[in-house]
């Protein structure tokens, strides 16, 4: 009963973890294009995303390959 109680509390803790990185992840992109947007009138928001989100898989891939370790 203990180890099923353990798993549990391990499980709600890694999708907690996930839910507030997504929630940081997508309020700091959210303010990110909304200062281009401002800053720049004639680049459209979804452009300004797509960038956004290719800039940040190329930051993140790093992390993932050898040349990070």
């Amino acid at each position: 009963m203990q180890i099923l109680v353990l798993q549990i509390f391990s499980v709600m803790f890694f999708v907690m973890m996930y839910v507030l990185a997504v929630g940081s992840i997508s309020g700091m992109v959210s303010c990110s294009v909304t200062v281009i947007t401002d800053r720049f009138p004639r680049i459209m928001r979804w452009h300004a995303v797509t960038i956004m989100c290719i800039l940040g898989f190329c930051v993140a891939i790093i992390y993932l390959t050898p040349v990070s370790s």
